[in-house]
């Protein structure tokens, strides 16, 4: 078995309250395994939380300190794949598809390290890794979130001005040339211009739209941005498929990014 890991984290509400997610995206390649098809979980109960059920910041470096021992004792064993962490609502839930295992064995000594944690370990049947698919992989928004910030990464060490204002160009694919026009009266209010509309080799959405408009780029900007347009891309069958923009290091200095 061959995959390439892919860790990131991304933050959601889930029943009105702060949820974060730790996941190998990477596992998507694979999963479901048929010979990994029972789900083991650490629960850890989480005490020293805000009025929300969240972690606070000490409490949060004592539990980065277990992620990385937990870590170190489950990633080299060839029964069990650590497939993410699940924070939400006083709880902090460990992930790992087995061969069976309940992990008890493996992750016993690493929690007496940590006498003032309490924790439950379960062990159910996920054969087709539900929990994996529905609670731990990024919907399309929650992607979009992580790829912007991975972006933004990306441009900042290279030294761009995010915070400075430069055109942005937006891609969504439509079903239907009708789709594309009403997606563009719904959003004739928000400053965008037609930059570019064609057809693409996509079978089922082969219209497309390419949009501009200027932005900076800092992480809550163009999050903010890009959700808006993808949940709008929504109402019409559409998707949104990312952005591009020109880096911006000093006055008069730019490269495409």
């Amino acid at each position: 078995m061959e995959y390439q890991s892919d860790w990131d984290v991304y933050s959601l509400l889930v029943e009105d309250k702060p949820a974060s997610i730790v996941v190998d995206m990477g596992l998507m390649q694979i999963a479901p395994l048929a010979e990994y098809a029972h789900l083991a979980m650490l629960d850890i109960h989480l005490t020293d939380t805000d009025e929300h059920g969240y972690p606070s910041e000490e409490a949060l470096q004592q539990l980065y300190e277990l992620d990385a021992l937990i870590e170190e004792c489950v990633v080299p064993l060839d029964f069990a794949l650590y497939a993410g962490i699940y924070t939400h609502n006083e709880s902090r839930v460990h992930c790992f598809y087995t061969q069976g295992q309940d992990m008890l064995e493996v992750l016993g000594p690493v929690m007496q390290s940590f006498p003032d944690l309490s924790f439950d370990m379960e062990l159910r049947e996920d054969p087709q890794w539900q929990t994996y698919h529905e609670h731990l992989y990024p919907d399309d928004l929650s992607m979009k979130t992580i790829q912007n910030r991975r972006m933004v990464e990306y441009i900042t060490e290279e030294g761009d001005l995010i915070e400075r204002p430069r055109p942005v160009f937006h891609w969504i694919y439509f079903a239907t040339p009708a789709d594309r026009g009403d997606y563009l009266m719904a959003i004739q209010d928000m400053g965008f211009e037609v930059d570019e509309q064609k057809e693409s080799d996509k079978e089922n959405y082969p219209y497309v739209l390419k949009i501009v408009r200027e932005d900076p780029v800092f992480l809550d900007h163009i999050n903010e941005v890009t959700i808006s347009l993808a949940e709008i891309a929504m109402d019409f069958d559409a998707f949104y498929d990312g952005w591009e923009t020109d880096f911006i290091k000093n006055q008069g200095e730019e490269g495409a990014s």
